[in-house]
């Protein structure tokens, strides 16, 4: 599945630097998306495969710590490489990097055997779909996490627009402070990876969603103050990475007997989140500026907050009687 994903994204991308066609550029990235939904999911799960227990939430807050980063890391690389070039190079770059990916698994990784099952795949969808929806915990689960891509999405994507059109930087300054907000997510997912090792992952869930909805009106409300802006933007960034991981480790506790599908589901939710965030975040600021943008997201934060808050442990991880 993941060699799989890799190179049809590879090849969209290198499709996507070859055309300058407004409609083919679109199918190509529609495809690549699909592509992409094969790739995480099955990142995430094959962690399962090579690492149990403490280990495996170690390993998958390890493997998340690219996650976001790249969400702010992306933005002034394909600024530079276009600014040296042009965007058809950009979309090059990004094929070549998928299919070295896509080798580097192939080759590198250690063959897994799997337990093949004499179900149909109707089946074999309703049972791990079974498992999901008939644990309590898992929805509560599936829950806080859209809440959390939410806030975590919709600020990245109107991250730029604030610091342009209230703090007043440059392109030049703009890339530097999203380098920064990445740099600041990748010691927050090294923080997380020395957490896991002592915390339960639901006190580092909801750690991080507390501080989401501490920082983040702080965060749109400094803008006079550069400085201070940019530093509670970088602490966001660096609590969400642990948030993250934390809430996959969750869920894959939640339905131990389907956690491929369940980390599956925590994809389509995640993208449901991305989807959520950006119109929230967008009418918020037509309609009441940046600090309603705020507002609005410190809402969903405490929401996650208390669902987060619920018992989830012994019996609550246990499918309801209805599985």
């Amino acid at each position: 599945m993941l060699v799989a994903g890799l190179l049809s994204m590879g090849l969209a991308a290198f499709g996507s630097a070859l055309t300058s066609s407004f409609a083919i550029l679109m199918a190509l990235r529609i495809f690549s998306g699909i592509a992409d939904a094969l790739v995480l999911p099955s990142s995430a799960s094959a962690v399962g495969d090579y690492f149990h227990q403490k280990d495996r939430e170690v390993a998958l807050n390890v493997l998340l710590l690219p996650l976001g980063a790249a969400a702010v890391i992306g933005l002034p690389t394909v600024v530079v490489i276009t600014e040296l070039a042009n965007w058809h190079v950009a979309f090059l770059a990004l094929g070549l990097f998928n299919i070295a990916a896509a080798i580097g698994i192939r080759t590198m990784l250690p063959h897994v055997e799997t337990e093949r099952r004499t179900t149909t795949l109707a089946d074999h969808y309703r049972e791990s779909y079974g498992d999901i929806i008939s644990s309590r915990a898992a929805l509560t689960i599936l829950a806080a996490s859209v809440l959390g891509a939410a806030v975590w999405n919709g600020m990245v994507t109107y991250a730029g627009a604030l610091f342009e059109d209230e703090v007043g930087v440059n392109a030049t300054e703009l890339t530097v402070i999203f380098a920064g907000l990445g740099i600041s997510y990748v010691i927050g997912g090294a923080a997380g990876v020395a957490l896991s090792r002592r915390l339960p992952a639901r006190a580092i869930a909801l750690a991080s969603a507390v501080c989401a909805a501490v920082l983040l009106l702080p965060f749109v409300s400094s803008t006079d103050a550069a400085i201070v802006c940019v530093i509670f933007g970088m602490l966001f960034a660096a609590s969400r990475a642990p948030g993250i991981a934390a809430l996959n480790n969750m869920l894959l506790d939640a339905a131990p007997n389907a956690q491929g599908t369940a980390v599956s589901s925590y994809g389509v939710v995640a993208a449901c989140g991305i989807l959520l965030g950006a119109a929230l975040g967008g009418t918020a600021i037509e309609l009441w500026g940046f600090v309603g943008m705020g507002v609005i997201f410190t809402g969903l934060a405490l929401l996650s907050v208390l669902l987060l808050a619920r018992p989830l442990e012994a019996e609550s991880l246990e499918p309801t009687a209805a599985a």
